[in-house]
């Protein structure tokens, strides 16, 4: 319901942008006619390098690095994709302090193949989207790339 209001609220007229997600997010479930236009609309790909990835996951994700046994439970929900040895060795990292090993490596082994199988079923032509690198962490940067995302995209966004 939360989405829906908001989703009430928006200018039709002006383009809309959204992260490429999947139907369900978390326990919340993408009402079918948005994902529809979602997956049939023109997109854009965000890039940026693997140390930068890391240092905003690192950022964003802090209560992990606060609290090890909370991530722990969460690389436990992985056991059955990776097995024993290889999270043990994820939770070893992260007794250690080994946070960019263990953030890269989480990125390259776990995140990016799954986010990868799932655009490829849901959504195909959204690899070939129009790339923005991001360059630093920072609101100038967004700032930057939010104008370049309504350069890129907004012009032919308004004939869908």
């Amino acid at each position: 319901s939360l989405l829906w209001s908001a989703l009430r609220r928006v200018d039709r007229s002006a383009p809309l942008f959204v992260e490429a997600e999947s139907k369900k997010i978390g326990n919340i479930r993408v009402p079918q006619p948005l994902i529809a236009q979602m997956r049939e609309s023109p997109s854009l790909k965000l890039e940026a390098s693997i140390e930068l990835r890391v240092a905003m996951l690192k950022d964003d994700y802090g209560h992990f690095i606060a609290d090890a046994v909370a991530l722990g439970t969460q690389l436990d929900c992985l056991t059955a994709h990776y097995g024993q040895q290889q999270i043990g060795d994820w939770k070893n990292l992260a007794a250690l302090g080994e946070w960019d090993r263990l953030v890269s490596e989480l990125l390259e082994k776990h995140y990016d193949p799954a986010y990868t199988r799932s655009t490829l079923k849901n959504c195909p032509h959204h690899v070939k989207g129009a790339p923005l690198v991001v360059t630093e962490n920072d609101d100038r940067e967004f700032e930057r790339l939010a104008q370049q995302c309504l350069r890129t995209l907004a012009p032919r966004a308004q004939h869908h």
